[in-house]
């Protein structure tokens, strides 16, 4: 089965510098979040504090304890 896909795109307020953005994120117990720069590329534990370029679309794999997966393509423009 294909994992879910979904696309979040963020509207950040005018002055907010979209390629350096520190996202505050919280798992459940047994779930993981990792991230790719591109398809393909290699994949990377999501740190906590770290900073993404937004601005570009930043793919995430979150997944469950249970196996289950869930993709995200991420962005976010200044208004």
């Amino acid at each position: 089965m294909n994992p879910h896909r979904w696309t979040i795109s963020l509207f950040m307020s005018k002055g907010t510098d979209c390629t350096k953005l520190a996202p505050i994120i919280t798992l459940a117990p047994g779930t993981t979040i990792t991230h790719q720069v591109a398809p393909g590329a290699i994949i990377i534990s999501v740190v906590p504090g770290a900073v993404y370029d937004f601005t570009k679309e930043v793919y995430w794999r979150l997944t469950t304890s249970d196996g289950s997966t869930v993709l995200y393509d991420i962005f976010a423009y200044e208004r």
